[in-house]
Parts: C-alpha cells; sequence; structure tokens
C-alpha cells in the first residue's frame, strides 16, 4: 500500500493539467499513488490524462461520461479508490514545489493525533508571478503551528474556511468524513469537509514556510468550483511548503 493517495480531480484545466501532474510527479517523496478524475471535460483534458495512462505511479485514470455538477461527488469518488494512509486532493490547477508531500508525511507520521497538515499560500498572476500571501491564521513566519482541534474549529475554521484549497492540505485517510454531506453543496462542500476531518482528530498543524509554491486558477466553470472560487474571478496560486519541525 502506499503512504499517500493524490488525487486529481479535472474538469476543462487542459492548460493547467500537464503542470499540474508533473509538480506531483517531481515530489521527493515517492511512496504514493496518483488518481486522476474527469468530470466530463470539452478542452482536451482526456488527451493529456491519457499520455499518463502506463506511467507506474497512475494507479487508474477515471473519466465521467456526464458532468456531476459538483467538484465535491469527484472528491469523493477520488477517495473511494484511495488505499493510502494520508490523502491529497490536488486540483488540477493547482502546482506544488517538490518538498510539499516530504515535509507534510513528515508530521503525520510523527503526530497519531494530527488528523490535518496545511500550509499558507501565495497569490500569483498567469505567469506565476507572486502578488500577495494569503494566511489561513496569523503565526510567526517560518514556524510550525499545532492546534487543538476544538480550539481551531471555534477559533478559525468556524467563522470562515480558512482551508482554502484542497491542494494545500495533506489528511489521515482514518480522519475522512463517514458521511457525504459535503457533496450536497454546489459552493463551500469543502468547508464542512474540513470541519468534519478537523472534529476527528485531536491536533491540526500549520506548516508555514514561503518557498513551496501551489498555484490553482479561480476562474473556474461555475459548476466545478469549491469554497475558494466562489467570489473570486482570476488566476492565482498558493505557495504552499511546510517548515521542518
Amino acid at each position: 500500500m502506499p503512504t499517500v493517495s493524490v488525487i486529481v480531480p479535472n474538469y476543462c484545466h487542459a492548460p493547467y493539467l500537464e503542470q499540474r501532474i508533473e509538480s506531483i510527479l517531481q515530489q521527493t517523496f515517492q511512496d504514493f499513488e496518483l488518481i486522476l478524475l474527469d468530470d466530463c471535460s470539452t478542452d482536451g483534458s482526456r488527451e493529456i490524462l491519457e499520455r499518463y495512462r502506463n506511467h507506474p505511479k497512475v494507479s487508474g485514470i477515471f473519466y465521467n461520461e456526464r458532468n456531476s455538477g459538483s467538484p465535491f461527488k469527484q472528491w469523493k469518488k477520488g477517495l473511494s479508490k484511495a488505499t493510502g494512509d494520508y490523502v491529497w486532493i490536488a486540483e488540477s490547477d493547482d502546482f506544488s514545489s517538490p518538498c510539499f508531500l516530504e515535509r507534510c508525511v513528515r508530521i503525520l507520521d510523527t503526530r497519531p493525533d494530527c488528523s490535518i497538515v496545511f500550509t499558507s499560500s501565495y497569490i500569483v498572476d498567469s505567469h506565476s508571478r507572486t502578488i500577495r500571501e494569503e494566511a489561513p491564521v496569523k503565526y510567526p513566519k517560518h514556524k510550525q503551528i499545532r492546534f487543538g482541534s476544538r480550539f481551531f474549529l471555534y477559533r478559525f475554521l468556524c467563522p470562515r474556511n480558512t482551508i482554502y484549497n484542497a491542494g494545500m492540505a495533506l489528511v489521515r485517510r482514518s480522519a475522512l468524513p463517514a458521511d457525504d454531506n459535503y457533496t450536497q453543496y454546489r459552493y463551500c462542500g469543502d468547508w464542512l469537509f474540513w470541519i468534519q476531518i478537523v472534529s476527528g482528530g485531536e491536533m491540526s498543524s500549520i506548516l508555514p514556510n514561503p518557498s513551496t509554491t501551489t498555484g490553482y486558477m479561480t476562474a473556474t466553470p461555475p459548476q466545478n468550483r469549491s469554497s475558494r472560487d466562489a467570489s473570486t474571478s482570476k488566476r492565482s496560486a498558493s505557495s504552499k511548503k511546510p517548515s521542518d519541525s
């Protein structure tokens, strides 16, 4: 069994899809399986995905014949195929620097009471030029922070979705929600998803370090949006690199 299951749910992100997949395959931590999903794209995404059909890291490529109408239904589909101890939902318009998995896995391996590790982000333009940092919460730079789950829920996550991009988080699979209520939402289902995960563990960790980048594009088609882009329309990127513990 792999340590990490990486799930890439795609819908019409052909311009970013190769960069997304390559940034996963180039991770310094290599004990993972890659699960590729497509929600009936019409932009040539299928041709890009098929290039990876025989890659040894790819455990499967799965296509919908009809669009599901919700990114969270795709999350559920990918999670049902995951076999790793940890899960990374690496959205198809993101990119990640090579040490993202290595450092996140290190935390979950050494802290069995921690259900989720997530990072800060950077907004970038279409040329990957940094515009600004977007921190989930206020914290000292380059310092790992651990929260008790109850405190984190009520102080940060319940007032607003501080885990606004799925690609910024690595989750313990045993902490995944037992129900699929989050799939009933067109927007903000991810917010409920994270609340359920954090509620299932004793600790949550933020691993700030501005030298690892992950990008995402918020001008996604409306039937495939999460809460991160419910109110914005721009090309952006997240810098997500956990610091050493």
